[in-house]
């Protein structure tokens, strides 16, 4: 059951933190489109956006996966992980 808990207080904190991170974002898009004006603001939203999106493409391909595998959690076995699943394509490969 400590294994759930430490899953689940890492997701949530993950989670938490991202949404932080968004509302930050949005108040820097906010204040620079009331301070400069919304033409700049959308387009640093916008170039943002897109330098994210084509890391998220190329880390991946960098890496040597595929990006249908890149979200897979491989945690080794020092790390005491009892169960992880990674799904690709047809298959579930268990990693303990």
């Amino acid at each position: 059951m400590s294994n759930l808990t430490t899953v689940v207080s890492v997701a949530g904190a993950s989670f938490v933190a991202s949404f932080v991170e968004a509302v930050e974002a949005l108040t820097v898009v906010l204040a620079v489109g009331l301070a400069q004006g919304w033409r700049p603001a959308l387009t640093g939203a916008a170039a943002a956006l897109a330098v994210s999106l084509a890391a998220r493409v190329a880390v991946p391909v960098i890496w040597g996966s595929s990006v249908e595998g890149a979200g897979c959690l491989r945690v080794p076995t020092y790390y005491h992980a009892t169960f992880t699943e990674c799904h690709k394509k047809d298959k579930v490969t268990h990693i303990v």
